[in-house]
């Protein structure tokens, strides 16, 4: 399944404009990229409510972040968590 622009557009932290190009470097080298796409949309919903205007992950963020959230499984947690480890290993 081919990302749209609609979906990308919904990318609006700081930075959105590295993950929707690493969503489609992702997709051009043949990875779906729609289920790592979904999991980079709550990091970039996550810069947004810490209201983050540099592009800077620090280590508070990044703690804060790691935490399980209300009603999300453990596995689910390692699943967000890992692709935003990829993403910014990619940084």
């Amino acid at each position: 399944m081919a990302l749209s622009d609609r979906y990308l557009s919904k990318f609006t932290s700081v930075w959105a404009q590295e993950i929707i190009e690493y969503l489609k470097g992702r997709e051009q080298a043949g990875f779906n990229a729609v289920p790592m796409a979904s999991n980079l949309l709550k990091l970039d919903r996550f810069c947004n409510e810490r209201q983050l205007k540099a592009k800077v992950f620090s280590r508070e963020d990044a703690e804060a972040y790691r935490l399980i959230r209300n009603h999300e499984a453990l596995g689910t947690r390692y699943g967000r968590v890992s692709a935003d480890k990829v993403f910014f290993a990619t940084m």
